[in-house]
Protein backbone atom coordinates (compact mmCIF):
# COMPACT_ATOMS: atom_id res chain seq x y z
CA UNK A 1 0.00 0.00 0.00
CA UNK A 2 2.57 2.39 0.82
CA UNK A 3 4.60 1.31 -2.56
CA UNK A 4 1.59 2.39 -4.40
CA UNK A 5 0.56 5.54 -2.09
CA UNK A 6 4.23 6.74 -3.25
CA UNK A 7 3.35 6.29 -6.86
CA UNK A 8 0.16 7.97 -6.65
CA UNK A 9 2.20 10.86 -4.65
CA UNK A 10 4.33 11.27 -7.95
CA UNK A 11 1.30 11.49 -10.02
CA UNK A 12 -0.06 14.20 -7.91
CA UNK A 13 -3.39 12.07 -7.18
CA UNK A 14 -2.29 11.68 -3.42
CA UNK A 15 -1.51 14.14 -1.01
CA UNK A 16 -0.31 14.05 2.67
CA UNK A 17 -0.25 15.80 5.74
CA UNK A 18 1.85 15.19 8.64
CA UNK A 19 -0.07 15.03 12.18
CA UNK A 20 2.26 14.25 15.05
CA UNK A 21 4.31 11.35 14.12
CA UNK A 22 1.05 10.33 11.72
CA UNK A 23 0.70 10.77 8.21
CA UNK A 24 -2.50 11.63 6.72
CA UNK A 25 -3.00 10.39 3.15
CA UNK A 26 -5.95 12.12 1.52
CA UNK A 27 -7.18 11.58 -2.51
CA UNK A 28 -6.90 14.88 -4.88
CA UNK A 29 -9.98 15.57 -6.83
CA UNK A 30 -10.86 12.99 -9.86
CA UNK A 31 -10.45 15.80 -12.05
CA UNK A 32 -6.89 15.29 -11.94
CA UNK A 33 -7.26 11.71 -13.35
CA UNK A 34 -8.96 13.27 -16.83
CA UNK A 35 -5.09 15.72 -16.85
CA UNK A 36 -3.06 12.67 -16.42
CA UNK A 37 -5.27 10.56 -18.53
CA UNK A 38 -5.02 13.72 -21.30
CA UNK A 39 -1.30 12.94 -20.92
CA UNK A 40 -0.96 9.58 -21.63
CA UNK A 41 -3.32 9.96 -23.85
CA UNK A 42 -1.48 12.34 -26.23
CA UNK A 43 2.53 10.35 -25.11
CA UNK A 44 0.57 6.99 -26.68
CA UNK A 45 -0.80 9.21 -29.88
CA UNK A 46 3.01 10.63 -30.36
CA UNK A 47 4.28 7.04 -30.22
CA UNK A 48 1.86 5.30 -32.17
CA UNK A 49 3.72 5.55 -35.65
CA UNK A 50 6.55 4.10 -34.57
CA UNK A 51 5.15 1.47 -32.91
CA UNK A 52 3.03 0.90 -36.02
CA UNK A 53 6.30 1.11 -37.89
CA UNK A 54 8.50 -1.42 -35.66
CA UNK A 55 5.27 -3.67 -36.10
CA UNK A 56 5.20 -3.86 -39.96
CA UNK A 57 8.93 -3.94 -40.56
CA UNK A 58 8.51 -7.36 -38.19
CA UNK A 59 5.34 -9.18 -40.28
CA UNK A 60 8.28 -8.71 -43.21
CA UNK A 61 11.08 -10.71 -41.19
CA UNK A 62 11.42 -13.84 -41.47
CA UNK A 63 9.92 -16.18 -38.55
CA UNK A 64 11.95 -19.36 -37.82
CA UNK A 65 11.40 -22.23 -35.46
CA UNK A 66 13.71 -24.85 -34.36
CA UNK A 67 11.32 -28.30 -33.94
CA UNK A 68 12.63 -31.56 -32.40
CA UNK A 69 11.96 -35.03 -32.36
CA UNK A 70 9.06 -36.56 -34.28
CA UNK A 71 5.86 -34.35 -32.66
CA UNK A 72 8.55 -31.92 -34.68
CA UNK A 73 7.29 -33.70 -37.76
CA UNK A 74 4.12 -34.15 -36.85
CA UNK A 75 3.69 -30.29 -36.16
CA UNK A 76 4.56 -29.54 -39.66
CA UNK A 77 2.80 -31.92 -41.48
CA UNK A 78 -0.61 -30.74 -40.02
CA UNK A 79 0.58 -27.32 -40.13
CA UNK A 80 0.67 -28.25 -43.74
CA UNK A 81 -3.10 -29.44 -43.59
CA UNK A 82 -4.23 -26.28 -42.09
CA UNK A 83 -2.10 -24.11 -44.18
CA UNK A 84 -3.08 -25.12 -47.21
CA UNK A 85 -6.22 -24.50 -48.88
CA UNK A 86 -8.14 -27.37 -51.28
CA UNK A 87 -6.14 -27.98 -54.35
CA UNK A 88 -2.91 -26.26 -53.35
CA UNK A 89 0.43 -27.57 -54.04
CA UNK A 90 3.34 -28.29 -52.00
CA UNK A 91 6.88 -29.03 -53.07
CA UNK A 92 9.44 -31.75 -51.78
CA UNK A 93 13.10 -33.07 -51.66
CA UNK A 94 12.92 -36.40 -49.86
CA UNK A 95 14.68 -39.60 -50.35
CA UNK A 96 13.98 -43.08 -49.08
CA UNK A 97 14.94 -42.81 -45.98
CA UNK A 98 13.81 -39.42 -44.99
CA UNK A 99 10.44 -40.94 -46.61
CA UNK A 100 10.83 -44.10 -44.03
CA UNK A 101 11.58 -41.29 -41.31
CA UNK A 102 8.83 -39.54 -42.12
CA UNK A 103 6.38 -42.39 -42.43
CA UNK A 104 6.71 -43.07 -38.58
CA UNK A 105 6.08 -39.39 -37.90
CA UNK A 106 2.93 -38.59 -39.55
CA UNK A 107 -0.30 -38.11 -37.61
CA UNK A 108 -2.70 -40.38 -37.58
CA UNK A 109 -5.20 -40.27 -40.85
CA UNK A 110 -3.18 -37.60 -42.13
CA UNK A 111 -2.73 -39.20 -45.94
CA UNK A 112 -6.80 -39.51 -45.73
CA UNK A 113 -7.21 -35.58 -44.48
CA UNK A 114 -4.38 -34.37 -47.26
CA UNK A 115 -6.21 -36.07 -50.10
CA UNK A 116 -9.49 -35.36 -49.07
CA UNK A 117 -8.03 -31.97 -49.20
CA UNK A 118 -6.81 -32.88 -52.78
CA UNK A 119 -3.26 -31.32 -52.66
CA UNK A 120 -1.57 -31.57 -55.39
CA UNK A 121 2.23 -32.45 -54.86
CA UNK A 122 5.37 -32.58 -57.02
CA UNK A 123 8.72 -34.00 -55.24
CA UNK A 124 12.29 -34.80 -56.55
CA UNK A 125 13.85 -38.24 -54.38
CA UNK A 126 15.56 -41.00 -55.30
CA UNK A 127 13.76 -43.70 -54.97
CA UNK A 128 10.00 -44.30 -54.24
CA UNK A 129 8.89 -46.18 -51.31
CA UNK A 130 5.97 -48.66 -51.17
CA UNK A 131 3.48 -46.18 -50.30
CA UNK A 132 4.15 -44.03 -53.05
CA UNK A 133 4.23 -46.67 -55.57
CA UNK A 134 0.51 -46.55 -55.95
CA UNK A 135 -0.88 -44.48 -58.69
CA UNK A 136 -2.22 -41.20 -57.61
CA UNK A 137 -3.34 -38.18 -60.19
CA UNK A 138 -2.49 -35.84 -57.53
CA UNK A 139 1.49 -36.79 -57.20
CA UNK A 140 4.26 -36.49 -59.61
CA UNK A 141 7.87 -37.17 -58.95
CA UNK A 142 11.51 -36.95 -60.92
CA UNK A 143 14.37 -38.55 -59.96
CA UNK A 144 17.59 -37.51 -59.36
CA UNK A 145 20.29 -39.44 -61.63
CA UNK A 146 22.47 -42.12 -60.68
CA UNK A 147 26.16 -40.59 -59.69
CA UNK A 148 24.52 -37.50 -57.59
CA UNK A 149 24.10 -38.31 -54.11
CA UNK A 150 21.80 -35.65 -53.22
CA UNK A 151 20.50 -37.85 -50.52
CA UNK A 152 23.45 -38.42 -48.17
CA UNK A 153 23.00 -35.61 -45.88
CA UNK A 154 19.90 -37.00 -44.39
CA UNK A 155 18.02 -33.49 -45.16
CA UNK A 156 14.02 -33.20 -46.48
CA UNK A 157 12.86 -29.68 -47.80
CA UNK A 158 9.13 -29.61 -47.91
CA UNK A 159 8.05 -26.14 -49.49
CA UNK A 160 4.38 -24.74 -48.93
CA UNK A 161 2.35 -22.17 -48.94
CA UNK A 162 5.02 -19.42 -47.37
CA UNK A 163 7.04 -21.86 -45.44
CA UNK A 164 10.57 -23.66 -46.10
CA UNK A 165 10.46 -26.45 -44.05
CA UNK A 166 14.12 -28.36 -43.42
CA UNK A 167 14.26 -31.70 -41.91
CA UNK A 168 17.72 -33.07 -40.72
CA UNK A 169 16.01 -36.66 -40.44
CA UNK A 170 19.33 -37.81 -38.83
CA UNK A 171 19.26 -35.93 -35.93
CA UNK A 172 15.99 -35.20 -35.47
CA UNK A 173 15.54 -31.57 -36.09
CA UNK A 174 13.00 -29.28 -37.99
CA UNK A 175 13.73 -25.85 -39.20
CA UNK A 176 10.52 -24.19 -40.12
CA UNK A 177 11.25 -20.34 -42.07
CA UNK A 178 8.04 -18.64 -42.79
CA UNK A 179 8.89 -15.62 -45.36
CA UNK A 180 7.09 -15.52 -48.92
CA UNK A 181 10.32 -14.45 -49.98
CA UNK A 182 12.33 -17.20 -48.50
CA UNK A 183 9.49 -19.85 -49.80
CA UNK A 184 9.07 -17.95 -53.34
CA UNK A 185 12.78 -18.58 -54.10
CA UNK A 186 13.08 -22.47 -53.20
CA UNK A 187 10.01 -22.98 -55.06
CA UNK A 188 11.36 -21.22 -57.90
CA UNK A 189 14.14 -23.13 -57.39
CA UNK A 190 12.69 -26.45 -56.89
CA UNK A 191 10.40 -25.68 -60.17
CA UNK A 192 13.74 -24.58 -62.19
CA UNK A 193 15.31 -28.04 -61.17
CA UNK A 194 12.31 -30.66 -61.74
CA UNK A 195 11.51 -29.56 -65.55
CA UNK A 196 15.60 -30.16 -65.58
CA UNK A 197 15.36 -33.50 -64.37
Amino acid sequence: IYHATRSLQAKELVTFASRGKQKLYVAEHPEKLRALFDLFKSEVERALPELQRIHETQKKRPLVKVLHGKDGVAFTFNDMLHSLKRSDTYYRYTSRNAADFIERCLPKGWREKRDAKKLQRFTITDTLVEHQKKPDMNRAYKFVPEGYDLFKYHINHLIYGDKLVITDFENELEVVIESPAIAGFHRTLFKILYELL
